[in-house]
């Protein structure tokens, strides 16, 4: 029996919530969510969207000194695995994306899924979805309303389908503080910690949201009208399109994926393990589609796989700092180049065939 596995972005669900029910940025300590009503409302919507039984829930965010309650109320809920990355000393969460492209990867090199439900928008993911896409496993993106504004246009042309949760599903589980419980969550330090009143006026960073039930309104059975086989209008172009190249030194170095920062040593080494060359592959086969036929050519008639017309490698080298978001060293450039020649070689036999 096939079934799907989902992965909750829980920096984009706070952040592209927030602002659909408070039109404002908001912060995490305004937002109050009920875990048990979120999860009714994901497994509505794998049903819907692939008719497959769920695996389970893989839920991503970041901690400045560990999981707060908050991580560990979300933690015992049936069938969800908490992934933590960090904050750093600016509140920023680092250490996320190389976290879902590990666990993206490894279920479907090891076949455990045919589907994913990706929450997020981050462009840094797009490599997780390819991987994924290339071992069999179908990628359906969900995004919160207004979705073709939050996510990234290359995640979305990347993802095999579209869908949207909008107002009316994102309020069942997910609702505005008052006054009172924001007031309660700025003075309640982090686990269980006291600390001087003269630091009560300034919370930590991005605090995890609380999750409460939400309003009476907020019902069990509750189905997004966004999500499902039919995508909502603004989530209805979904088309292939370049990928977002990876990130990771197909030789000696590990090295993070996207501008997620420093991130632990074994999430790095992991990733980097499970698909050393993959990700300069990738950004390979992204420029080859954006090249006409005579650039092509250009490159064919070079006769080695390192000559580059100057302006084709700059493109190339120019796409990969873009995707990978670092400057790669002269080893990588070199597998780069020879990666595109070689794609150059397959396109022009399968075009003579």
């Amino acid at each position: 029996m096939t079934r799907c596995a989902v992965f909750v972005d829980a920096g984009y669900l706070f952040k592209a919530g927030g602002q659909l029910l408070a039109t404002r940025d908001t912060r995490r300590e305004e937002l109050v969510l009920d875990g048990d009503l979120m999860l009714s409302l994901i497994g509505d919507t794998v049903k819907s969207v692939t008719g497959c039984p769920l695996l389970r829930v893989y839920w991503y965010d970041a901690a400045a000194n560990g999981p707060t309650p908050d991580h560990r109320t979300i933690a015992d809920l049936p069938r969800v695995k908490l992934r933590l990355g960090h904050l750093n000393s600016a509140g920023e969460q680092k250490g996320v994306d190389p976290l879902i492209i590990t666990d993206m990867m490894m279920l479907a090199r090891n076949r455990a899924c045919d589907d994913f439900l990706l929450l997020s928008g981050d462009a840094d993911l797009i490599i997780g979805v390819l991987q994924a896409q290339e071992h069999g496993v179908a990628v359906h993106l969900l995004g919160i309303t207004p979705s073709r504004g939050n996510q990234s246009p290359l995640l979305r042309r990347e993802a095999d389908t579209c869908q949207e949760w909008n107002a009316d599903a994102v309020s069942k589980f997910l609702r505005m503080a008052t006054a009172e419980e924001v007031t309660s969550r700025r003075n309640t330090p982090p686990r269980g910690r006291s600390r001087p009143a003269s630091q009560v006026a300034t919370p930590e960073p991005a605090p995890a949201a609380t999750f409460a039930p939400a309003p009476s309104a907020a019902g069990n059975n509750a189905a997004p009208s966004a999500a499902g086989n039919n995508a909502a209008p603004s989530a209805a172009g979904a088309t292939a399109a370049p990928p977002s190249p990876p990130d990771s030194n197909p030789e000696h170095r590990a090295r993070s994926l996207g501008a997620s920062g420093n991130l632990t040593t074994d999430v790095v080494s992991s990733v980097s393990a499970a698909i050393p060359g993959e990700h300069l592959r990738t950004v390979a086969l992204a420029v080859i589609e954006e090249l006409e036929r005579a650039d092509r050519d250009a490159i064919l008639n070079a006769g080695r796989p390192g000559i580059i017309p100057g302006d084709i490698d700059r493109k190339l080298l120019g796409t990969a700092k873009a995707m990978l978001n670092t400057l790669l060293q002269e080893p990588e450039k070199r597998l780069l180049r020879r990666y595109l020649f070689e794609a150059c070689k397959d396109r022009a036999s399968g075009s003579s065939a």
